[in-house]
């Protein structure tokens, strides 16, 4: 399990224990410390993200790179042709 920061924590425990009316305006502290908390990963979940994010793009250009090659269309412009 991911240990959560404590901005998050106790921002959730405001919203359920009624710290924020259905439609009021969420203080800017709160905004502000959800922009600063952080979630720690362990060593293996970032070489995953990190890896794994890599193999998406890298599988992104080859898909990408395969339609280009296989593609019939000439290198050339459109030219009128003669006849």
């Amino acid at each position: 399990m991911v240990p959560m920061s404590s901005a998050i924590t106790s921002l959730l425990l405001a919203s359920v224990s009624g710290g924020t009316e259905m439609g009021a305006v969420i203080q800017g502290s709160s905004i502000a410390a959800l922009g600063n908390s952080t979630i720690r990963l362990s060593a293996a979940w970032n070489a995953f993200w990190f890896w794994g994010v890599w193999t998406v793009c890298i599988m992104g250009i080859g898909i990408v790179l395969w339609a280009a090659l296989r593609s019939k269309r000439s290198a050339t412009p459109c030219s009128p042709s003669s006849g």
